[in-house]
């Protein structure tokens, strides 16, 4: 499990590296998102 959550966090970095490339606002609108999933999961 642990080397899972590794990898989605490797995953999810290099996909922000992508956005951050091309679109800041996508990045922040994302980034809020996960935000609040994240806020609502625990």
């Amino acid at each position: 499990m642990t080397q899972l959550y590794q990898i989605t966090y490797l995953a999810i970095t290099a996909y922000y590296d992508h956005l951050q490339d091309h679109c800041s606002g996508s990045l922040a609108i994302i980034g809020g998102v996960i935000y609040w999933q994240d806020f609502w999961s625990n």
